[in-house]
């Protein structure tokens, strides 16, 4: 995965960076110090999006909420 904010050593911080979209919208993520709604203990909440596209498999964006946002590049795996 690669982040327009952060690079390959923040994503993989603690363990290696993910995101899991499931069907039906849900799906869960780990980066940085970040976990499904927890930021280094702090609640957080946010939003995003992933599309495919032509060449690159995915794109989207990650937006925390009053935070950071970040377009991304998911790999598939």
């Amino acid at each position: 995965m690669s982040m327009e904010l952060w690079d390959a050593d923040a994503i993989d911080l603690v363990e290696p960076g993910f995101i899991e979209c499931a069907r039906g919208g849900s799906g869960r993520l780990a980066f940085i110090a970040v976990w499904e709604g927890s930021d280094e203990g702090d609640p957080v909440s946010g939003r995003g999006w992933a599309v495919l596209t032509g060449e690159d498999p995915l794109e989207g964006r990650i937006v925390f909420h009053l935070g950071d946002d970040s377009g991304l590049l998911p790999s598939r795996e």
